[in-house]
């Protein structure tokens, strides 16, 4: 009698340690799950390079911008103004090359640059 009694004592005992040791480890683990996690030496490593390589990227980008978006994939849309610049450019462009162009013609047929004819492109 007094064995069966000692059993059930240490089945007792056996089970309220598995509990206590089962409590201890959940709350080790919710403690461990809580805590913020350190990060490695490569991490932070790896998070300063990736730092370093976006602030040279912008710095390049705002030297060159529009080469810099074309290679990124960023098509800028252009304002109408802009628009209106540009083609008054190429008219500027186009214009004083015909200039250019009928000047050296005039040249070449010995007229004079001077005459108002030559001046207004029509010789």
């Amino acid at each position: 009698m007094n064995e069966k009694k000692f059993a059930d004592m240490q089945s007792e005992i056996s089970v309220k340690r598995a509990d206590r040791v089962s409590r201890e480890h959940k709350r080790a683990q919710l403690a461990v799950e809580d805590r913020p996690r350190k990060k490695s030496r490569l991490e932070d490593f790896m998070l300063g390079m990736r730092e370093v390589e976006n602030a040279e990227r912008i710095s390049r980008d705002r030297k060159i911008p529009e080469a810099a978006k074309e290679a990124h994939g960023f098509v800028k849309m252009k304002t109408l103004e802009e628009r209106v610049s540009e083609l008054r450019k190429s008219r500027h462009e186009d214009s004083s090359s015909k200039r250019r162009k009928l000047s050296e013609t005039a040249r070449d047929a010995k007229f004079c640059d001077n005459c108002v004819a030559c001046r207004c492109g029509f010789c």
